[in-house]
């Protein structure tokens, strides 16, 4: 995460590569980050899309896809993550 700290998202997926090598299993969330925020938000949905392909309940992965996809102007796709997300809450408002 210093990587991606300090403005250098390329290497930050680097980092998580090695990381996630290391750890199969483990789901690959921090790579959406560092893909946002290197300008690439296709790859940070899809770095969501396949998080949520293993467990579709983890909240903060759902929650960053549907800013991304707010961010892409897919509204309709957005408000079906925060209608699921409103679900796994319990009916928590946004």
């Amino acid at each position: 995460m210093a990587a991606l700290d300090v403005g250098l998202p390329a290497e930050a997926v680097r980092h998580f590569t090695k990381i996630l090598e290391a750890r199969r299993g483990v789901l690959p969330h921090p790579f959406a980050a560092a893909f946002q925020a290197g300008g690439r938000p296709a790859d940070a949905i899809a770095d969501c899309n396949r998080s949520l392909s293993l467990d579709p309940t983890y909240i903060p992965v759902l929650r960053a896809r549907a800013d991304l996809l707010q961010s892409v102007g897919a509204v309709a796709n957005c408000l079906r993550d925060l209608d699921h997300l409103k679900l796994l809450q319990g009916g928590v408002r946004y």
